[in-house]
């Protein structure tokens, strides 16, 4: 199962970025298609007694968890339609050939698969964190989603190490011209935040796992914990892992993806979203 999270990271972030207008419209309809069955999995354990299942030891936020992965089925149901859509229109649209490099204007196929191999682990990890605080601790399904999500979380933090070493030898474009200075300045506070938070996940997560007692796994290779079983330490990262940077990441990611569609539906600003996505 991990394997195949990080094949479709891989494709889609081929395909999204092709200059070939085919293989970049099938390349959104298998993210469409990826978004659809994270919403199918999510409905099917409303109706299969895995969230009636849950343990009693749950705490008051865990017992949350469902509803929040039906929201996120709803978003992901709408996000689905919208890029079946968006396919069409990409079968009419050409596109010119990006450059490896970074340039002045857009980013280059580096930084793009980087970017796009980022969030599709992101969008796979989410749901599956969720999934893991509900279902039974000694279940051998939760113990396939752990496994899987500990070794996503390491490959996101090992990729966007390589990202910012990427950006420091090769310099992102410069902002939009169009954006006024109190937007740039918010864009840049975003993008910061976003990067913290992209590397405290996979950290807070091996420490979660390690002072729980969590065998730590790597695609297969048992990681050494490093530092021996505390429950108090435990608690802390724990809060961290499964409640401050979740709540501190819907609130920027949020804040990112809506500025986004803000600048590409309602600015008319086109070209800012081709500065990452072909």
């Amino acid at each position: 199962m991990t394997e195949s999270y990080l094949v479709l990271a891989l494709i889609l972030a081929f395909t999204l970025n092709s200059s070939n207008r085919w293989v970049r419209a099938g390349g959104t309809l298998l993210a469409a298609l990826g978004l659809s069955m994270i919403a199918f999995s999510i409905v099917l354990a409303d109706f299969d007694g895995t969230f009636s299942a849950m343990p009693p030891s749950l705490d008051a936020m865990d017992a949350y968890k469902p509803l929040i992965l039906n929201v996120q089925a709803v978003v992901a149901t709408i996000a689905a339609a919208f890029l079946a859509w968006a396919a069409w229109g990409q079968t009419k649209r050409g596109a010119a050939t990006i450059p490896p490099q970074n340039t002045s204007s857009v980013f280059g196929l580096v930084s793009r698969y980087a970017h796009w191999i980022t969030a599709t682990l992101i969008l796979c990890l989410v749901p599956m964190g969720l999934f893991i605080s509900v279902l039974q601790p000694a279940s051998a399904e939760r113990a396939e989603f752990l496994a899987a999500h500990q070794s996503l979380g390491l490959a996101i933090l090992f990729v966007v190490a390589f990202r910012l070493m990427w950006l420091l030898i090769n310099p992102p474009p410069a902002p939009s011209p169009d954006l006024r200075p109190w937007e740039r300045r918010a864009a840049h506070g975003v993008h910061i935040a976003l990067y913290g938070l992209i590397l405290a996940f996979p950290l807070s997560g091996f420490l979660m796992s390690a002072y729980g007692g969590d065998n730590i796994q790597f695609f297969g290779w048992p990681i050494p914990a490093l530092v021996e079983p505390d429950s108090k330490a435990l608690s802390i990262w724990a809060t961290a892992h499964n409640l401050v940077l979740p709540g501190a990441f819907y609130l920027i990611i949020f804040a990112h993806i809506g500025a986004v569609l803000k600048h590409h539906f309602l600015d008319r600003r086109t070209s800012d979203v081709r500065r990452m996505l072909t």
